[in-house]
């Protein structure tokens, strides 16, 4: 496949994109193709009559390039207003809120919810004991943690007694 680009002599901006095929199997699927570009700008181009010296940089900041929005290459609305119905907002608002009715005050409570009220030392085991050992290193008053880490070994105990009674 070759791709020709041709710019206009007077800088208008003007693209030629034509593409077309070596192969005999592509040819019969992609015909060639010509494809124009015109950018309908304010920015005036150089007279026809004047040489751009094509060895010398471009200015950007007069070019047509400098006011050319990257929306307008993609073909998207010149402004959000224009493509958007005038009662669209009003749709979106409206789905928004039912939808929040139902989940939030209309829906039953199944178990996923029942998991997500408990807290994270009720998923994993031996997690607070782990958390309050590391905390006792660091910490200026350890009285609290020290009791509390008391209560969950004795705790820990107490279960893995009544387990040991339940084997028997």
């Amino acid at each position: 496949m070759t791709f020709l680009c041709r710019h206009g002599s007077s800088l208008s901006f003007n693209r030629i994109i034509t593409l077309t095929t070596r192969t005999q199997p592509l040819q019969r699927h992609l015909p060639k193709v010509a494809v124009t570009h015109l950018r309908h700008k304010t920015i005036k181009a150089p007279p026809d009559n004047e040489e751009i010296d094509l060895n010398k940089p471009f200015k950007f900041s007069t070019s047509r390039a400098a006011t050319w929005k990257a929306r307008q290459t993609f073909g998207g609305p010149k402004t959000e207003k224009e493509d958007q119905l005038w009662y669209q907002p009003f749709v979106v608002l409206l789905s928004l809120g039912v939808f929040l009715v139902y989940f939030c005050i209309l829906r039953d409570e199944n178990e996923l919810d029942s998991k997500l009220n408990m807290t994270l030392y009720d998923h994993i085991e031996g997690l607070e004991e782990k958390q309050l050992e590391l905390s006792l290193d660091y910490s200026s008053d350890p009285a609290a943690i020290k009791q509390r880490l008391e209560e969950l070994r004795a705790a820990k105990e107490a279960g893995s007694d009544s387990q040991s009674h339940k084997d028997n």
